[in-house]
């Protein structure tokens, strides 16, 4: 007896972003993760436009006050609002980490796959200068480079970007070394179809998962770098608030006001992390080979 075609159903196809999705909602420490990160960049950013108090504000009178009213978390050395410079200050870390890995992102990606696709001496070249960068001292070099053009916001982003990018470009080249010899990029190729079109349309997007992990987990290294660079005096400079600034700022009253030094470096602490189990989350979701 035939089956009537209205009892027929369609079988469901998981495409992989939906398995990936679903395994990624089964870590409860990437999700809790992800719901702080969502915090932090929502108070970073909305925060400076309901705390009434300007974090540049200078007020004599009022130094190192204790948290209170009008002062929810208290003052810095300067009589400034310390909720407000936290806040602000997020804005500017969370910013300089962001885009900084943008442009790493980028200048890894375009060497990767230039180098993976196009082979020989292209290849060789671009490796080369990949190893070369790879083999200077990388925090050095960044406080070489802010000390003779300075550290100003845009300095920062550039600088961090610019000096890490190398190992997203190796990891680029190894997927597109691994997906170009397959068939559907000989397809491709058959049908003349453009190089420039099989780099972004047929291997970019196998690529995708590992930037995306890599991208998470460097905005962490990127923020811990900021603040490096910025206790030591060489990174964004006052009045502007930062993190790192904030903490550097902080050590001369570790013992009369330690709450200074406390509230940036919770707020660095709990913010990397986060990044960090978040991007373990990816890893594990994205990944083809894990068990369902």
């Amino acid at each position: 007896m035939a089956v009537p075609a209205a009892r027929i159903q369609p079988s469901s196809v998981e495409t992989p972003w939906v398995r990936a999705r679903r395994r990624f909602a089964r870590n409860r420490m990437a999700v809790f993760s992800l719901v702080v990160l969502v915090c932090v960049h929502l108070a970073s950013v909305l925060g400076p436009l309901v705390v009434p108090q300007s974090p540049f504000r200078v007020d004599p009178l009022r130094t190192l006050e204790p948290p209170g009213p009008g002062h929810p978390l208290g003052t810095d050395e300067s009589g400034r609002d310390v909720l407000a410079r936290l806040l602000y200050g997020g804005r500017v870390s969370l910013a300089v980490g962001v885009v900084s890995v943008l442009l790493s992102i980028t200048l890894g990606t375009v060497v990767g796959a230039l180098s993976g696709y196009f082979g020989g001496p292209i290849d060789a070249a671009l490796m080369r200068i990949t190893d070369g960068f790879m083999a200077l001292p990388t925090f050095f070099l960044l406080l070489v480079i802010l000390a003779v053009f300075g550290g100003s916001l845009a300095s920062v982003v550039v600088v961090i970007g610019i000096t890490s990018w190398m190992t997203l470009a190796r990891l680029v080249r190894g997927e597109f070394l691994r997906w170009k010899a397959q068939d559907f990029v000989e397809a491709a190729r058959a049908l003349g179809v453009r190089d420039r079109i099989i780099m972004s349309r047929h291997l970019l997007p196998h690529t995708l998962p590992s930037i995306i992990v890599t991208a998470t987990l460097g905005v962490a290294f990127a923020i811990l770098t900021e603040s490096a660079i910025s206790y030591l005096g060489l990174g964004i400079q006052l009045p502007i608030p930062s993190w790192g600034n904030m903490l550097s700022n902080s050590q001369n009253y570790l013992w009369t006001a330690p709450l200074l030094a406390i509230y940036p470096g919770v707020m660095i602490l709990v913010t990397v992390l986060a990044y960090n189990f978040f991007g373990n989350g990816l890893r594990d979701a994205l990944d083809p080979q894990r068990q369902l």
